[in-house]
């Protein structure tokens, strides 16, 4: 093998490290920007959940400061003393005139009037509520607690609507449920959409009930992604696993990935516990974990727990205090 040359042993010498500090440079720039970009897309991903749950939290008041008015109005109760039972079509005529005019100023997808007992006396919005999927909310009102949740419309459609319920009260006796509620469809979903500059989906169950995605096979793959036995039901990462399990998992799998939660709802849950939860995932992930935490909006979700929803806030302020203090003296 013939000897290399002063000029080329001069090159190598003079290029060799100016390539590798070149690659070397390229790969730190590369990997700043990558980090930028992936701390980016979580920053806008955090605003866009807030600025999700704020508007829902909204509508949700819309619809209960509306539902206290209308029920407080003695011109709507007092048609709910009226003599008579779901069956008289006299009296839910009656009462589907009066229930109009409430409707008429913000003319709300759902404006359903039950009796004392809970039968359908009127529904004079421009849609109608599943008669199942209302039935745990009116139980609710029946028993003296305004309630929000979700419901489905008519079983041969795919609606589903933010609802507020609300009893009707008249010398301290419940003689009827106001039903109110708004549509979760694809044009709440655009208008969350200029809101968040982010695509926004609503599913329930195996259903898209409100998207902007326009492709079909956007769609789907949402759908896939959901529904698929990779992140269902059967041992794997469902949709409703609790986030500190299924973030102990995913750290363990992973080294980069970062975790958080968007939004935990605080006032459900044990602060306590939820202290040791978030600082051992935080620990066991090497720093990767970012709490997110918000109040809620869905009232049937605090009834099922047995919380009061009323002062859900309130609690949440005092739970981060308490778990700020656990965390700065261990």
């Amino acid at each position: 093998m013939a000897p290399l040359s002063l000029r080329t042993r001069i090159l190598l010498i003079t290029v060799i490290p100016i390539v590798t500090l070149v690659f070397a440079t390229l790969a730190i720039v590369n990997r700043t920007i990558t980090s930028q970009v992936s701390d980016g897309i979580h920053d806008d991903l955090v605003r866009a959940s807030a600025v999700a749950q704020n508007v829902l939290e909204a509508r949700a008041r819309m619809l209960a400061v509306a539902g206290g008015i209308i029920a407080r109005d003695p011109k709507f109760f007092s048609v709910l003393t009226i003599p008579g039972s779901h069956l008289d079509p006299q009296l839910c005529a009656t009462v589907a005139g009066v229930a109009r005019d409430f409707n008429l100023p913000g003319q709300t997808d759902l404006f359903e009037v039950m009796d004392g007992k809970g039968r359908l006396l009127a529904s004079v919005g421009p849609e109608a509520s599943d008669p199942r999927a209302r039935a745990g909310l009116v139980a609710q009102a029946l028993g003296g607690r305004a309630t929000a949740g979700i419901l489905t419309g008519k079983l041969e459609d795919a609606r589903h609507y933010q609802a507020q319920v609300v009893p009707v009260a008249v010398g301290g006796r419940i003689v009827g449920v106001l039903l109110l509620g708004e549509r979760i469809d694809d044009g709440f979903a655009r208008d969350l959409r200029e809101l968040t500059r982010s695509q926004v989906t609503f599913v329930s169950g195996a259903t898209i009930t409100g998207t902007t995605l326009g492709q079909d096979e956007d769609r789907g793959a949402v759908l896939e992604a959901l529904t698929s036995p990779a992140v269902g039901r059967a041992g794997g990462l469902g949709l409703f696993h609790d986030p500190f399990v299924a973030f102990g998992f995913i750290a363990a799998c992973t080294n980069k990935v970062e975790l958080s939660t968007q939004v935990l709802i605080l006032a459900q849950r044990q602060t306590v516990l939820v202290a040791k939860q978030a600082a051992s995932l935080d620990v066991l992930s090497g720093g990767r974990f970012r709490f997110g935490i918000g109040v809620g909006w869905n009232g049937m979700e605090f009834v099922g727990l047995n919380e009061n929803f009323h002062n859900r806030g309130k609690r949440s302020e005092e739970q981060v205090q308490v778990m700020k203090a656990l965390w700065a003296n261990p």
